[in-house]
């Protein structure tokens, strides 16, 4: 069951990933590890908001690298709760014209901004089908946090909690 991937995308966005994945390493079939890493550079990109519309520029340059690399665990507490954890590193570099246009894209009006980041996710599934449900319910609560204080150069939060129901 163990996965190798790997992705390479022209376009919009140049982007090369690889996502080695072990869906459950005990006998008991509960615990899982996948590491990945990435990376994404972009020759257009959004740098600010004008009248509620993303503002782009576009160069041939490339404006924006993206690099990331991530370590994740999985459990499955019981057939129909799942939990995951992950712990990475990312390092976004930004083209000095980016700062002409928002000289706040980065924090401090810098080029480059890194820093590890931490993230856990529960998800609750009572769907009678994955792919296309008619009834149950779906329960996902996660947390991310980047800045994990090794780096300070990044300090940001966030909370998501979803619920759907499914009706025949």
């Amino acid at each position: 069951g163990e996965r190798l991937r790997f992705i390479a995308q022209a376009g919009f966005t140049r982007r090369f990933e690889i996502r080695y994945e072990v869906p459950y390493f005990d006998k008991q079939q509960k615990n899982g590890l996948s590491i990945r890493t990435a990376y994404n550079e972009n020759k257009s990109i959004a740098v600010r908001s004008v009248d509620h519309r993303q503002d782009f520029v576009r160069s041939e340059e490339t404006m924006r690298r993206v690099a990331t690399g991530e370590l994740i665990f999985s459990h499955r507490q019981s057939f129909n709760n799942f939990h995951s954890v992950a712990l990475g590193y990312q390092s976004v570099n930004v083209s000095d014209s980016v700062l002409i246009f928002n000289p706040n894209y980065l924090s401090n009006g810098r080029t480059r901004q890194r820093g590890f980041y931490a993230s856990y996710s529960f998800r609750r599934d009572f769907r009678n089908n994955v792919a296309y449900p008619l009834s149950g319910w779906l329960l996902r609560a996660s947390g991310f946090k980047n800045g994990l204080g090794l780096i300070g150069e990044v300090d940001l939060y966030r909370v998501e909690l979803s619920f759907s129901k499914y009706l025949d």
